[in-house]
């Protein structure tokens, strides 16, 4: 029972953070701005995930993770509402970007405590397993919201989308009275010392900035695939959009079964540096113009991409043996820190120059990630074998 509303309430987050990215031809057209612009309903709900994380350790301190959850998803429940009424009764895009911020501010709340809560409930292996769950279903999150706002768009009108979204919300509000609240775990105090001090033995920092360059290509790409979609087909229908992110639901098999390729690659890093590989070599073959091939091709991009995601969150728990509150801040700091930049700056060089150009940028991106993977592993291994004669240690095998 308290894992399956964990589960659920990381799903109603994810189906939160998306819907206006399937939208986004839409709200260009409704609202008369430029494809950059329209991308800022989806990188402005980012923008303080990628700075606030931290701050919620000052509120963790005296609040469980519990209540701060709770109280988080009532919020993202209200802010729902209020997003699809604004659009219903008034012209003001400014208004829908300003919701969508509240929104942003609530999001990093849920995020650290359910991180926190799953890093206090679990240890070893059972930690690995239990992160990759969370990366699982945030990812059926993430799919749930685009596709469902898709399908809702088109049969029964959008707006539906997210009066069910809120009624959801505040059911799960409900739920999670039932979590174990002695589970809960306190955050320390995010002071600069204690930030400094995980940033500077340069492991953390090292995955910080691969996951920081994945997912600033990953968000990039994905914001801007409807307006590529459009320039394709024409007009298109926001089901079709939204189907065309189908490639996440391989995202939840290799989440859940990233402990066994962590085994089978040899070590955490091997399989973050196989699918970072996988993942720029990937994204050149989307400069086609075959919607098939399209397809195809994000299968991979989006599983290479969570094979990253859900090995690296477990690595960082791993090594992290006190502070977990500010490790997981800082992970999604840098994360959604990516995903803020990534949704916006590439957009402008799509409208300057056209996908192909959009596509290389992003390629340099995902080539700096694996510079950090290969520096972190070389690192790793030279700490392990000093001059070749220390025998390495399952720490840094990680």
């Amino acid at each position: 029972m308290q894992r399956l509303i964990i589960v659920i309430t990381t799903i109603l987050i994810f189906c939160s953070i998306y819907p206006p990215q399937v939208l986004l031809p839409f709200f260009a057209e409704r609202y008369a701005v430029t494809e950059s612009q329209a991308a800022l309903l989806t990188a402005i709900t980012m923008f303080p995930l990628g700075i606030a994380p931290l701050s919620y350790g000052y509120i963790l301190e005296s609040m469980s993770a519990v209540k701060l959850l709770k109280w988080s998803i009532l919020g993202l429940a209200m802010t729902q509402l209020a997003f699809v009424l604004a659009e219903m009764v008034t012209d003001s895009f400014a208004l829908l970007i300003i919701i969508r911020f509240g929104q942003g501010l609530l999001l990093p709340a849920a995020m650290t405590s359910l991180m926190t809560y799953l890093s206090g409930a679990s240890e070893g292996k059972q930690l690995q397993r239990s992160m990759s769950i969370y990366v699982a279903a945030t990812i059926v999150g993430g799919y749930a919201g685009r596709l469902l706002t898709g399908l809702t768009a088109e049969y029964v009108g959008w707006r539906w989308y997210y009066f069910a979204l809120t009624a959801l919300l505040v059911g799960n509000f409900v739920a999670l009275g039932w979590l174990r609240k002695e589970m809960a775990v306190k955050a320390g105090r995010p002071s600069p010392r204690i930030i400094l001090d995980a940033l500077r033995g340069g492991e953390y920092l090292k995955i910080y900035g691969v996951i920081f360059c994945v997912f600033f290509v990953f968000s990039s790409f994905l914001n801007y695939l409807p307006f590529r979609l459009t320039a394709l087909w024409g007009q298109t229908s926001e089901s079709t959009v939204g189907i065309m992110y189908s490639g996440y639901l391989v995202g939840v098999v290799i989440s859940l079964i990233s402990p066994r390729l962590v085994t089978m690659f040899g070590s955490a890093i091997n399989a973050i540096i196989a699918g970072v590989s996988a993942f720029a070599v990937v994204l050149l073959i989307t400069m086609t113009s075959s919607t098939v091939l399209l397809f195809s091709v994000l299968l991979i991009f989006c599983g290479s991409m969570f094979l990253v995601h859900s090995v690296a969150v477990g690595l960082v728990n791993r090594l992290a043996t006190e502070n977990k509150g500010v490790v997981n801040g800082l992970y999604i700091a840098f994360y959604y820190s990516g995903g803020v930049l990534g949704s916006y700056l590439p957009g402008l060089i799509y409208e300057r120059f056209g996908w192909s150009i959009f596509v290389w940028s992003l390629f340099a991106v995902a080539g700096i990630g694996l510079i950090i993977a290969l520096t972190y592993k070389f690192g790793m291994e030279k700490q392990a074998y000093p001059w070749q004669a220390a025998t390495p240690t399952g720490h840094h095998r990680e």
